[in-house]
Formats: structure tokens, sequence, C-alpha cells
């Protein structure tokens, strides 16, 4: 991994997050007009992560943020040990089409 493409992950990412923290505050504002008719605290909680899962779809380089080439990359970089990937499954084998 090149320090470009930690670039574009750590962007996508907070573009992400901001992304997510926008349309959440927009369901916060329906709640608050009573077009949603939950809390607004209720309704933060159930549409934040809701609006982060889905957001990956519009940001797809910030699901990499969690990979575990990613963190080797951090941890390289701070002069630590690489530590060895040893889940069997690999992410980029299930796309959507797989799932379902």
């Amino acid at each position: 991994m090149e320090d470009k493409e930690h670039k574009a992950i750590y962007r996508s990412f907070i573009l992400r997050v901001i992304f997510s923290v926008i349309v959440s505050a927009g369901f916060i504002l329906l709640s608050y007009l009573d077009y949603i008719l939950f809390g607004l605290g209720v309704t933060f909680t159930i549409s934040f992560p809701f609006v982060f899962i889905l957001s990956g779809k519009f940001f797809p380089d910030s699901c990499e943020f969690y990979s575990h080439e990613h963190r080797n990359y951090l941890r390289s970089k701070k002069g630590l040990i690489a530590i060895k990937d040893d889940h069997k499954k690999k992410a980029h084998y299930y796309d959507d089409f797989m799932r379902g």
C-alpha cells in the first residue's frame, strides 16, 4: 500500500462519516418537525448506524479503512511489526451478487 492509497482511504472515510452525520441530522430534523414519530435520541440511534452502513456504497474506498492491509500499513508507518492475516475468508470474494 502506498501513501497515496492511504490518503484516498482516509479521505473517503472522513467523507463517509460527514455524510452519515448530515443525513442523520436530517432525520433528526424530520423527527423534530414530527414527520418521524420517534424521539430525537431514538432517531439518531437508529439512523446513524443505518446511514453509516449504507454510505459504504457511496464511498467504497472507506470500507478498506478496516482491512488488514490498511491496518498493517499504519503499523509499519509507526515502526511496529505487521500482524499476520489469519482470516481464511477474504471480503473481496463476497461481492453483492454473491450475498444475494
